[in-house]
């Protein structure tokens, strides 16, 4: 009996009453019994609820205990079927009697265990009782065929079936002889069927006609042919290729034992697959194109996608030849030798030449019909790389002036944050159009930089012009009307020559050269003028100092966008253009450990600082721009007013007195809010930051969220550049 892999189905538990005994196995017969014999399966006299596969000998010993319940079970199939099985008559013997059931023209087997009713022409197709013809002549023909009575020895004489000797049918272009009957005929009925057999057959290229036009037309040939065709059609489309591999849960299913003792079952497993795409996404002209995936082997993936494609191609193409093959060999058989008047060969090799030249005028036909069919594809292909092309052109334009007008600090957020670039599933015609509207894009972006940059009296050197005279043209200006103007230049103990080197590094000018306007579009290039720089270098040496809290006044960045609020001793040094040379000034402060340590001023004086613990002469120390301590011009009255540290004097009456800082607070507005660096914004998924194009990611948090979630636009400024950006939902 079949089991699972735990064990006997039907051994389930059968009682819990009894589950303090030992189990006691005994066979029992169970069932309806077939030809008086029952299946015998185990059970527990004791009713334990045990399972009976705690005795792995007790499979064995059911199996050889039901050997005469499979025999029986095996001669009841073979009684109650329609068909006369060869192992029939060796199992059950002669029958006792047979019995003809003219009416249904079928004959009953009588034996012991029942009857066993079969056909005349079962009877006729087991072989097993000796035929006879019947009739004088004993041939007749009907229907394109040679026909017979057969009656069969040992049966009564009413058991006969109608048998064809020979056909010559359209069906069958070369006629066939049935060798069984033909053999009973006698020698002289024999050649009349064979002289009506040759005047029926057909040359080899008559035969060729027929059967290559049937064989093209039928069910079978036609929809594998169709199934190839569309395979090839997707193969040798124009598009990208790609190879790619999924994991995937399958089941696999086991039968039976032969045994009858395991299964059937099934488990799971995961399998890897393996796949070439072939074919583009979509056809922006006519509609979508969608890509086809076609299964590979893993030896197959490890060639390089174009040999995986061809070898494809090869194959369906070898596949479609091999169905020609198959029944050109099927069919190109010589004749008998009894009906053609043809030596051996002859005939079949006439009818191979004559299929061959009919296989290949037919697939140039095939072939032909698929290059028609692509070559529509190819044009769509190509139409759609050039609307890509162009897309791509404009999107490197679009990207151009992004930047430029980045660079440049001028803001268009608002002309492209909300546009409808082209996508790719856009609609033919709404893709073209896109086009056209991002090209105008880029021309008012463009003519806005150029407004901006006429405002602020600023030019751009060789914009537009080939590579070689840019260069050109650029040298020539920045090389024109070099000035002499004053380098402020502290090193603070550090290296005072690497100070120096990165401002001339940062401003392609030579100490104590004069630099003017920035160059639009150019980072940190500056065009030959009269305006001086300083440089400063005060850079804590250890963790425990934070230099923050800085000031300027009079000054403009000179190598970022903005000049630094607090420095760590891995930051750059600071480096700055003098916008106001009479007025300027640096403040900042020092702290150690989280407190106040000093407080400090830079200007074209000198460099001073004075402890916050000891805010007079003895805590105050001034530096000259040589580096001289003590020489500096720098007073103690100064920096104590200029932080707000004199009682009963602000700073606005320690301008008036001086008369040294008039455009103090002026100054001081222009350069604590800079210029602003204009950047693009993406908000991120769930609106909990913004990425700037830097790639920092800054939280948008509290009102700024809120204002966002409402739909206003928000003015978020970068944690990490600076720059300055507008979101809006």
């Amino acid at each position: 009996m079949a089991r699972n892999r735990h064990g006997y189905s039907g051994f389930q538990n059968q009682g819990r009453e009894n589950r303090g005994q030992e189990p006691k196995w005994v066979l029992k017969e169970v069932g309806e019994p077939i030809f008086g014999v029952r299946q015998k399966e185990w059970f527990d006299e004791n009713r334990t609820g045990a399972f009976s596969n705690k005795d792995p000998k007790a499979f064995s010993q059911a199996y050889e205990a039901n050997s005469a319940f499979r025999e029986a079970k095996e001669k009841q199939r073979l009684l109650d079927g329609d068909c006369l099985e060869t192992n029939f008559f060796k199992i059950f013997g002669e029958p006792k009697s047979i019995e003809v059931l003219g009416k249904e023209e079928k004959i009953a087997l009588v034996y012991p265990l029942g009857k066993k009713v079969v056909s005349f022409y079962e009877v006729a197709r087991s072989g097993y009782w000796e035929k006879q013809l019947i009739g004088n002549p004993a041939f007749t023909i009907k229907n394109n065929r040679v026909v017979c009575e057969v009656s069969f020895k040992g049966l009564p004489p009413a058991v006969k079936v109608e048998k064809e000797i020979a056909f010559f049918s359209e069906e069958n272009e070369r006629p066939r002889i049935v060798e069984e009957l033909f053999s009973l005929l006698s020698p002289a009925d024999q050649n009349r069927i064979l002289d009506l057999l040759r005047d029926k057959l057909l040359t080899a290229e008559a035969a060729v006609e027929k059967e290559f036009s049937r064989f093209v037309a039928s069910d079978t040939f036609v929809d594998n042919l169709s199934e190839n065709r569309q395979k090839l059609v997707d193969l040798m489309s124009p598009g990208k290729i790609k190879k790619h591999s999924r994991y995937s849960r399958e089941t696999i299913n086991y039968g039976e034992s032969d045994d009858g003792m395991l299964g059937p079952g099934s488990y799971e497993t995961t399998v890897v697959k393996y796949f070439l795409a072939v074919g583009f996404k979509r056809d922006f002209l006519t509609g979508p194109i969608c890509r086809k995936n076609f299964s590979i082997s893993s030896a197959d993936y490890e060639k390089e996608p174009e040999e995986i494609l061809q070898g494809l191609i090869a194959g369906v193409k070898e596949k479609i030849k091999n169905d020609f093959l198959y029944e050109e060999e099927r069919l190109s058989k010589d004749p008998d030798v009894r009906i053609s008047r043809l030596e051996p060969g002859v005939w079949q090799n006439k009818y191979k030449k004559v299929w061959q030249n009919k296989q290949t005028e037919f697939l140039q036909n095939f072939y032909q019909g698929i290059q028609l069919e692509i070559d529509p594809l190819k044009e769509r292909w190509q139409k759609f790389e050039q609307a890509q092309t162009e897309a791509r052109l404009v999107g490197r334009s679009f990207d151009e002036a992004k930047k430029r007008a980045a660079t440049n600090r001028v803001d268009c957020l608002d002309l492209y944050q909300n546009f409808d670039f082209p996508k790719e599933d856009d609609e033919p015609g709404v893709f073209i159009d896109k086009i056209s509207g991002y090209q105008e894009l880029v021309r008012q972006i463009n003519q806005r930089v150029d407004e901006q940059l006429r405002t602020r009296n600023e030019v751009e050197i060789a914009r537009g012009l080939e590579q070689e005279r840019a260069v050109v043209a650029l040298r020539e200006a920045m090389e024109t009307g070099i000035k002499p103007a004053p380098w402020f230049v502290f090193d603070g103990g550090y290296d005072q020559d690497y100070l120096i080197g990165k401002i001339e590094e940062a401003t392609g000018r030579k100490k104590g050269q004069g630099i003017g306007l920035a160059v639009a579009g150019k980072k940190r290039m500056f065009l030959p003028g009269d305006q001086g720089l300083v440089g400063l270098d005060v850079r804590p040496r250890v963790n425990r100092y934070a230099v923050e809290d800085f000031k300027y006044f009079g000054l403009s960045p000179l190598v970022y966008d903005t000049l630094p609020i607090s420095i760590t001793k891995h930051s750059d040094p600071i480096m700055a253009k003098i916008t106001d040379p009479d007025d300027w000034h640096i403040t900042w402060v020092v702290k150690e450990r989280g407190e106040l340590s000093t407080y400090n001023l830079a200007n074209k004086n000198g460099v001073a600082s004075v402890s916050a613990g000891v805010l007079n002469k003895d805590g105050f120390r001034s530096t000259n721009w040589a580096g001289t301590e003590g020489n500096g011009s720098v007073t103690l009255a100064e920096i104590l007013t200029v932080h707000g540290l004199v009682s009963g004097k602000s700073v606005s009456s320690w301008r008036e007195e001086t008369g040294r800082i008039q455009k103090l607070s002026a100054a001081a507005e222009a350069i604590t809010a800079p210029i602003e660096k204009i950047v693009v914004l993406e908000v991120m998924p769930g609106a909990r930051s913004a990425k700037c194009e830097c790639g920092y990611a800054n939280p948008i948090v509290g009102a700024d969220r809120k204002k966002y979630q409402n739909g206003e636009s928000v003015k978020i400024v970068c944690a990490s550049c600076r720059g300055t950006g507008i979101i809006q939902k």
